[in-house]
């Protein structure tokens, strides 16, 4: 008996981490999908965490993007204000925040160019990229966002960027929209 409960046991687990792997593997693909958009992109791992708060204060004092954990904690912000740009503030973010970043940019983009029909095709395929990305990471209920003042740095101002949250399996998506440079 305690052999059929230990092959249950392991059989579970096992499935556990493949169906973990899996969920690693669509969100990478879907982060992929916003990168390949994307001026500058990164991938940070960090203690899985169900509180996505604490994976980005992880990786804000991993990187020395901060000086203390009370210098997190005193750059954490709820809400819209996350985004502010030359703020240094760090925040959570909901899908649809983080996916109206990354659309805003792209028709900022479109706007600031030339207007031919090959920036129209180029934003509309980047738009079907955003769409695919949007359409995966909202059927995994582990992914959460976040954002970050880790984003392009224009003429000594820092703009800020994108969180994905792999909370299961501790992988941090860093998505930069903007182009640095002054």
């Amino acid at each position: 008996m305690k052999k059929l409960i230990f092959v249950i046991s392991f059989a579970l687990a096992l499935n556990a981490n493949a169906a973990n792997k899996e969920t690693e593997k669509r969100i990478s693909f879907a982060a992929d999908l916003l990168a390949s958009l994307a001026e500058d992109s990164e991938t940070y791992t960090v203690t899985p965490n169900k509180d996505p708060k604490l994976m980005i204060k992880e990786l804000a004092l991993n990187e020395e993007l901060v000086e203390s954990e009370a210098d997190f904690e005193a750059h954490w912000t709820v809400g819209s204000e996350a985004w502010a740009t030359d703020s240094l503030l760090w925040g959570a973010e909901n899908m649809m925040g983080g996916i109206e970043y990354v659309k805003v940019v792209l028709f900022q983009i479109l706007e600031e160019g030339e207007r031919t029909d090959a920036d129209k095709i180029k934003y509309a395929d980047a738009m079907l990229k955003v769409e695919r990305a949007e359409q995966i990471l909202r059927s995994i209920k582990s992914v959460k966002y976040g954002v970050a003042p880790m984003g392009a740095v224009q003429c000594g101002v820092t703009f800020q960027s994108l969180l994905i949250i792999d909370t299961e399996n501790g992988k941090i998506y860093n998505i930069v929209m903007e182009d640095s440079g002054c």
